[in-house]
């Protein structure tokens, strides 16, 4: 049987790394407890990446896109060109698939996917 929440944790190391790879500095926002009920920056983010003058705010899924409604909301409130939303999914075996979400209600799909 899988562990889904060392498979989530996988997954966020695997974002992570990315990442630091392409020179962001990153760290996770979750806060963990057994009697928390938000576990997420604002409810919808994982980790908070910067980098020279940007901010990036990802969200990190495994196999399946949580709804985009949450996303395109806070962009709309609180988008700003400096300010990068972006929802990341890893497919077992097969890669990344990267939503991008802006402050004029577009959504932007990047495939990395094998």
């Amino acid at each position: 049987m899988v562990n889904t929440y060392q498979k989530g944790w996988r997954s966020k190391d695997k974002c992570i790394k990315e990442h630091e790879r392409l020179d962001w500095l990153c760290d996770t926002v979750e806060k963990t407890g057994k009697f928390r009920k938000v576990k997420d920056m604002f409810g919808l983010w994982d980790i908070i990446c910067i980098r020279k003058h940007v901010i990036k705010f990802v969200q990190i899924t495994t196999n399946r896109p949580h709804s985009h409604v949450g996303y395109l909301s806070f962009a709309k409130q609180f988008g700003h060109p400096k300010l990068k939303l972006e929802q990341w999914v890893w497919f077992d075996r097969k890669g990344w698939v990267i939503y991008k979400y802006t402050w004029n209600k577009a959504i932007a799909r990047e495939d990395k996917r094998k």
